[in-house]
């Protein structure tokens, strides 16, 4: 039975114009590349992002124009700096920057899960992020008459979440930082799982990891092997420093980076070729754990 597996061009079908869109994983580590870099050969626009804690992922979107607005609490490349089209786009205004810190991303989704459009917290009460989101209100506690912040309710349309191994139902299990991959999936309309492996639902069953999430949540799963490049899915394979350091200097004018999505995302009709284009197996090689 073939499940809920189905080609990529088609997954990323489910995403519209316009969608918020989740992205699973955190920093550098289980974003899924593939699917970012067949969102761009598609030429998808005005697409608020999501994503816990960006890099890569975000950076790559907005650079290729897809991007209107993110929320994240961190957009960069940890120890190798900023990430660079996300500083020029939010600076000179073509992208709208929501502030988000892990709280308000967490407390957001918490409400979207339990179904009511805010949820009251205490925390944020002497910062500023009551200037700079309009949408965050001051209000009373009915019961205890105490001042607390109310937080909307944040539902993505769609979610995409990188796993390490996935049935072809929706059964997924990932190692590592889980982050809010969890939530995203049960909060999100519509939610796509790309896998480097997928087994059957025995093999999953016998993971040491437990299920992280479960196919009810899931509306499609795509097989795609190294998937996460040049980020890491462990316990598979690292991140790639090589080629982001050639991406991040790509990054630093407009039209260096037109270079860099021509080279490794439009001249590239499938991921294949992707891999084939950055070294193929010698350059695979050298990240693998």
């Amino acid at each position: 039975m073939t499940g809920k597996l189905i080609a990529m061009e088609d997954a990323v079908n489910l995403v519209n114009d316009g969608d918020m869109l989740a992205i699973g994983g955190y920093t550098l580590y289980r974003k899924p590349m593939a699917f970012i870099r067949e969102l761009i050969r598609k030429g998808r626009k005005d697409m608020t992002v999501l994503s816990f804690a960006a890099s890569v992922d975000v950076d790559m979107l907005i650079g290729s124009g897809a991007v209107s607005a993110i929320r994240s609490c961190y957009v960069g490349m940890e120890y190798l700096g900023l990430a660079p089209n996300h500083r020029r786009y939010v600076e000179n205004g073509a992208v709208r920057l929501i502030e988000e810190s892990e709280l308000t991303i967490g407390v957001g989704l918490k409400a979207a899960l339990q179904r009511v459009p805010f949820m009251p917290v205490k925390q944020l009460l002497e910062t500023d992020m009551l200037k700079v989101r309009s949408d965050i209100r001051i209000t009373t506690c009915p019961l205890t008459s105490q001042k607390v912040v109310a937080l909307p309710a944040i539902k993505p349309d769609v979610a995409v979440i990188h796993v390490t191994e996935a049935d072809p139902f929706g059964n997924a299990c990932f190692s590592g930082n889980i982050c809010a991959d969890r939530e995203l999936a049960m909060v999100s309309d519509r939610v796509i799982l790309t896998a480097e492996n997928i087994v059957s639902t025995e093999q999953l069953k016998q993971n040491p990891q437990p299920v992280q999430i479960c196919n009810f949540e899931v509306d499609a799963v795509v097989e795609t092997p190294w998937g996460a490049h040049p980020t890491s899915a462990y316990p598979y394979y690292t991140f790639d420093l090589w080629h982001l350091f050639d991406y991040l200097e790509a990054g630093r004018s407009g039209d260096a980076f037109k270079g860099y999505l021509e080279r490794y995302v439009h001249q590239c009709d499938t991921d294949k070729d992707y891999l084939n284009a950055i070294g193929g197996m010698a350059a695979l090689e050298r990240i693998s754990l």
